[in-house]
């Protein structure tokens, strides 16, 4: 099993993205960008039927997750509303990623359980060669 972690200060879709954001971390905070502090740490592995991506959510419920597919991103947005004093405090995260190439899109499955979303992407089971028979 293959592990892989990625733990972006600024999430990126595109490859190009993540390169400018590991060479100029604080880029966006000098052009008066919000940090993005609060995005979820996600785990990413895979064994040789499925990519597996884990997100940690601690504290948000499961009616406040939300996951899109469009044009081969996934998406995730999460809310929480933590209530102090006579105060109300909401916090977002926001999480993207491509899908890599042989995924069926159709069969993605999201699971969500004691802080901890798991999404399943099953890979798209390759044709292996075969030899045929002469008769």
């Amino acid at each position: 099993m293959k592990r892989t972690y990625y733990y972006p200060t600024v999430p990126s879709i595109s490859d190009f993205d993540r390169i400018f954001d590991l060479a100029l971390p604080n880029f966006g905070r000098l052009l008066g960008q919000r940090q993005t502090e609060g995005a979820p740490p996600a785990d990413f592995y895979e064994d040789k039927d499925n990519y597996y991506v884990k997100v940690e959510l601690p504290g948000v419920r499961k009616d406040d997750v939300n996951v899109a597919f469009d044009d081969g991103v996934v998406a995730l947005s999460a809310s929480r509303v933590r209530k102090q004093d006579d105060k109300e405090h909401r916090l977002e995260y926001k999480r993207s990623f491509r899908v890599p190439e042989g995924v069926s899109s159709e069969s993605i499955t999201a699971d969500y359980g004691d802080g901890l979303l798991t999404l399943t992407l099953p890979k798209v089971p390759q044709l292996k060669p075969r030899q045929i028979e002469i008769q």
